[in-house]
Order: C-alpha cells, then structure tokens, then sequence
C-alpha cells in the first residue's frame, strides 16, 4: 500500500499536467516555426531554408527547422561555432543579404552532401533578437544572384514579426508553467521543512530548498554569536564566493535587513551593494535577504541570490519569506528547547561561541561541496586551550574563569586576522576553530592572538599576566569526508602538545 499523502498526489499531478502543457506548447511552436518557414522558402523562391538556435554559453548552432527542395540536404542538431559559417554573423541585428561569391566564396555549407554547395549564389539572413542579444537566425538559400530591393520587403518582415510573436508567447507560456510548478516544489518543500529534525538539520534544510528554487544562484544562513553575525551553511552556486565563517559588516545588504527587520531586495551594478563584507568577489544578477525572527527575537538571516534579476518575481519572493516563517515558527516550539532563554544565540553558547553541533554540520557540509584544492587557503581545524588551565580555574572565581573564556572566544576570532572562520566550544576550556588559511596565515593568526591576550594581561584586562596557550591544528586532507575523524585527530594532536607543554608564547619568544 502507498504511504503518499492527497497532497502529495495532488502536487504529482500538477507537476505532471504543467509538464505535459509545457510539451504540448513546444510542439505546437515548432509546428508553426516549421511551417512559417516553409513560407518563406516559397514567397522569396528560395530552394533551402532552416532556423538555428544560438546557444551561447555552449558556443553551438543547435537546428530548429529546415525545408528544402534540393536532393542530398542533411543537416546536423549542432553544430560548434568553430565549424558552421553562420558563425561571422551571430551578433547580427537586421536581415541582411551575403553573397557567398567573391570574399565569402569560402563559406562551407556542410549540410549539402554533394558539391551543389557551390551553386547557392546569395543567403537572406533573418535574425531574431531577445532582450538586446541575437538568439537565432533563419536562412534563405537561392542558387541565383539576389539584389538588394529585390525581395519583398514586406515578406521578411511578416515572417520575422510571425516568428517573433509566437517565440514570445512560447516564452510567457513556458514561464507562467514555470511558475505553476513553482508553486508545487514550494508546497512539496513546505512539507520536507516539517519533518522531525534538530535545529541544525532544520535550517541546513531550509537554505537547500532555498537553493533549489533558484535557476542560477544560492542561499546561504548568517546566524549570531557572542560577537557578531557569521555565515555558517551554504548551498547552490557561486557558494565558494561567500565562505563559510564571514563575518557580516555595516552597511551590507544583509546588515541593512537585519536593522531594519524587513526582508530586502537588491539588484546588484559593478558588484555592489556587497551582500555581506567588503571583500567578498563582487556580487551580480540579484539578491533577497530575509531576517528571522524566533520567539521574537532575531536570529537568523536568509540570503538568496540568482544570476537572472527577473527570476525574483513577486511570488518567488513571497515563497521564500513563507519559508523563513515556517521554519522561525519551528524553531520556536518547545521541543527545540530554545524557549527558556529566547534572547540568547539561537546555536550559540554561554560563552559567546557557537555550538559543537553547528561546526559538526558546517564541516559535513563543507565536505560535499569542496571543490578541488589548489595552492594557498586549505582547511585547517584549530584546537586551542589556556596553559595550566586547571591552576587558572583554582586561583581564580568561577566567575572571572567565565569571563576569561568569553573574552578567549573573542579574540580567537579569524575575522580579526582577516581570515573566514567559525569558533565553537569544543568541552570545557578547549575551542575549535574551523578557518580556511594558507599555513603562515594560520600561525600568524594564532600568535596574534596569544600575543594579544599576554598584552591586555599585563595591563590588568580580563586576562592574568602570565597568560599563554597551548594549540594544534590539522590540515583536513582533500577527499575526507568523515568529521569524527577529523577532530579527533586535531585532539590527539593537542594532547600531545599539553605533554610536551609547547605553548604559543613559549615557542615563538616571550613578552617578557
């Protein structure tokens, strides 16, 4: 017995209508390109006639139709612009006639099998422009020489107008299908976000459905510590130019959401407005950030991006916002145990760092969208620990011990160094911290850091004077894909750091 729900059959059958609708509409327009071609050959006495798709992100010639009463005529479904000679002419916007005798004599019209290639004597070129780019060509072939004036021009333009119309009502038809269908994914995505998970795996969810409804973009969910807003899950495309663990600033798309509470709508020009932090690769196409509030109280941020601005329609828009609110109203329920100290980081700790959970599926995620690893910025995991902790906690209240992890989670922050990375509480007084740096940069951001906390030691803030750490860290290895693994390894690692007691301080020369 099936276990589908009515809604799910009912989402099934609409998606299998509109997919028949849409197939029904591809073969009524290229019965009527075909026809109206057909046409054309015989208004202007032409022997030859086909239409070609310019695919430009393929660089191919890919055929829609063709007519000819000449023997031995094939054509080819595609064809690379390197081998078809339509090629000199794919930027073109008006008909134009080519004689292909004389400079255009080498022309090679491969889709005559026999030497009658040589007879055609002039080409009537039609092309078709969308949105300011040239998106086909129709050809007229006549084996006599052809004047200029000679052809009606009132045949070509009927032709090119027929053409056109029913190009553009394919389109608006494709597109309002497109939509319908649009409206089944979100319900099947609306369920898929009700299922029984953990706040971790439900938000992972809610920024992979978001991707999914983009044709040419992404999504990526901030969410807030002890000091600040970071990026933490991703999916989609382009993701890798927003890293995991960059911190967000003022005045970015994003922060001006989040002040504002509003969801936020941007087109981007020459790469701004930035979506997140000034240094990221400049932006292009659109971008909708939405904030979320849980509980009342603001945690998290969705930003979702497509290269195509049009793609963001009203309802596009409308599905996205549905889809924060759905999981915001989740999070809120009291299975989630987020509602005895609402006001606090939604994946966060006590003392300011995110959770060990979170960093755990930010590195599963990592892992299946790496791509592969070239010179420079690798994956590092970072543990770091005060020395002689057990003697600081002894001499020191709880409290103060607590207000000298907070201020450690702090100041270990990459984005302080410049770097992107996510701190977590790891057990006890021990951070990990995930950073994608080159090994030099990675060293150099722990010693500043240790050097930083010796400093405001010796200046009576927060930290003892004599404060120093012991840290080790491990480069994740391309291919690994088991997390456990990998933080067990910067443990032992670290273990063995504590044994041998080589301190930061120690090793690169002390303050003193």
């Amino acid at each position: 017995m099936s276990n589908s729900s009515p809604s799910d059959l009912a989402t099934a059958n609409d998606i299998h209508r509109d997919k028949t609708l849409e197939k029904q509409a591809k073969r009524r327009f290229k019965d009527a390109a075909r026809n109206l071609l057909r046409l054309l050959r015989a208004s202007v006495g032409a022997q030859t006639s086909y239409m070609y798709w310019i695919n430009r992100n393929r660089e191919q010639l890919v055929l829609e139709c063709a007519d000819s009463d000449l023997q031995e005529v094939v054509f080819q479904d595609r064809i690379t612009f390197k081998e078809h000679f339509l090629t000199p002419w794919l930027d073109l916007d008006h008909p134009a006639l080519i004689d292909t005798g004389n400079e255009n004599r080498q022309l090679k019209l491969l889709h005559h099998i026999s030497e009658q290639d040589q007879l055609v004597k002039t080409l009537l070129l039609i092309p078709f422009v969308n949105n300011g780019e040239t998106v086909a060509l129709s050809v007229a072939e006549f084996t006599r020489a052809v004047a200029e004036g000679e052809l009606a021009e009132e045949t070509v333009t009927a032709y090119h107008d027929s053409v056109e119309n029913i190009l553009q009502t394919f389109l608006d038809l494709s597109f309002m299908l497109e939509q319908e269908e649009r409206w089944a994914r979100q319900e099947k995505t609306s369920q898929n976000l009700l299922g029984r998970m953990n706040s971790c795996q439900l938000l992972r969810r809610l920024v992979v459905e978001a991707a999914a409804l983009t044709k040419k973009g992404g999504a990526v969910l901030a969410l807030k510590n002890g000091s600040g807003w970071q990026l933490v899950f991703r999916a989609g495309a382009m993701i890798h130019e927003l890293p995991a663990g960059l911190e967000l600033t003022e005045h970015s798309q994003a922060w001006l959401a989040l002040e504002s509470g509003e969801p936020r709508f941007t087109l981007h020009f020459n790469g701004n407005p930035k979506r997140f932090h000034p240094a990221e690769t400049p932006a292009t196409g659109a971008s909708l950030a939405i904030p979320m509030d849980v509980l009342d109280f603001r945690q998290g941020l969705l930003l979702v991006w497509d290269e195509d601005p049009l793609r963001f329609t009203e309802s596009q828009r409308h599905m996205y916002i549905s889809m924060c609110r759905v999981v915001s109203l989740q999070l809120g329920q009291p299975r989630f145990g987020h509602t005895g100290k609402p006001e606090e980081p939604l994946l966060g700790t006590p003392h300011g760092a995110y959770n060990l959970e979170l960093l755990e599926h930010v590195l599963e995620q990592e892992f299946e969208n790496r791509k592969p690893e070239t010179e420079g910025a690798k994956p590092w995991l970072v543990m770091v620990t005060p020395a002689d902790y057990h003697i600081l906690r002894t001499r020191n209240a709880l409290r103060k011990t607590n207000e000298i992890q907070r201020q450690m989670i702090l100041d270990l922050g990459p984005a302080r160094s410049g770097l992107s990375g996510l701190v977590a509480f790891h057990s006890d007084s021990i951070c990990l911290v995930y950073i994608r740096a080159e090994e030099k940069q990675a060293d150099k951001w722990l010693l500043r850091f240790a050097q930083h906390s010796r400093e405001q030691g010796l200046a009576g803030r927060v930290y003892p004077s004599d404060i120093d750490f012991i840290a080790a860290k491990y480069c994740i290895p391309a291919g690994e894909t088991d997390v456990y693994n990998c933080i067990q390894a910067v443990r032992k690692a670290l273990n063995a750091a504590i044994k041998e007691n080589r301190t930061i301080l120690k090793s690169a020369g002390d303050l003193k």
